[in-house]
């Protein structure tokens, strides 16, 4: 599957409330979000050229033979924004639930499933390896 079609680009707010947990080996976060789609023509014009390369890169072709590095800045609707981080990410997801709210009639078959997503996460600058789970049900 090419890259450019099967990347996904999206604009919104995230709020996160983490929870500690001291007599267990892992604490928990709670994350709400309110985000929306980009099309491809609203996206970033650093990042639909950052995955052009990289698609070139991993088809193997002449025009870029080295691994291209992601953009330092990208400017979208006049706002500047950094890269916070450069990682690997693998994911996996799976449905792992059939809910339907109560407002949500049984004939609605576009209704989203509730979704488990687990990350494997890479650090390329510091090498550090984590690993995150989450569930996604979206209302």
């Amino acid at each position: 599957m090419p890259i450019l079609s099967a990347s996904r680009c999206w604009t919104g707010v995230q709020a996160d409330v983490n929870v500690m947990m001291p007599d267990r080996p892992m604490d928990l976060q709670f994350s709400v979000d309110s985000s929306t789609n980009l099309p491809v023509s609203q996206q970033p014009a650093e990042l639909q050229q950052y995955l052009k390369e990289l698609e070139a890169f991993l088809n193997g072709s002449d025009s870029q033979p080295n691994q291209p590095s992601p953009p330092l800045q990208i400017r979208h609707r006049g706002v500047d924004y950094l890269l916070r981080a450069n990682a690997s990410v693998r994911q996996s997801e799976e449905e792992v639930a059939d809910y339907r709210t109560s407002f949500q009639s049984i004939e609605n078959d576009e209704v989203p499933a509730t979704r488990a997503v687990c990350e494997s996460i890479l650090d390329l600058e510091s090498n550090q390896k984590t690993m995150r789970c989450e569930v996604r049900l979206r209302l």
